[in-house]
């Protein structure tokens, strides 16, 4: 086993930069124990590190959500589907930050666009939970 030299002093050590992956994957870990703000910290650099990656927006909005920051939870949906815009949860998600800001019809718009994906990409399971969502919306609408 060889140990590493010690430090030189007046040396400054830079510490190796993650991936965007590797951001995304500290993001994960922290949404799982929620630690939302800890993971918002995290996929925000790896949307730094990739401003493309469509599941980092797509997670850091769900944490957005989780600790009631709705806006920025709204704004990261929108990247998300301006980036994938097959992504059916996505949608379905837009749809639930709507329903929280008072939107119902933009709530209800994206439900069924949630719920068209979902069938055409068989996921029958989360399609029938999408159609609840949306008669459960029809009901409490006034």
């Amino acid at each position: 086993m060889t140990v590493p030299p010690p430090p030189v002093p007046g040396v400054v050590y830079l510490a190796k930069a993650l991936t965007a992956q590797e951001y995304f994957d500290q993001g994960v870990t922290k949404t799982l124990a929620k630690n939302y703000q800890g993971a918002i910290v995290a996929f925000t650099e790896a949307i730094k590190q990739d401003p493309g990656y469509a599941y980092a927006y797509f997670y850091r909005g769900s944490d957005y959500f989780y600790v009631g920051n709705k806006t920025a939870a709204l704004a990261d949906f929108n990247q998300t589907l301006n980036l994938n815009p097959n992504f059916a949860l996505a949608y379905l998600r837009r749809g639930s930050t709507y329903y929280a800001l008072g939107n119902k019809q933009a709530a209800r718009q994206d439900y069924l666009r949630a719920a068209k994906l979902f069938q055409a990409q068989d996921q029958m399971d989360r399609y029938q939970a999408t159609l609840q969502a949306i008669q459960q919306l029809d009901q409490n609408a006034p």
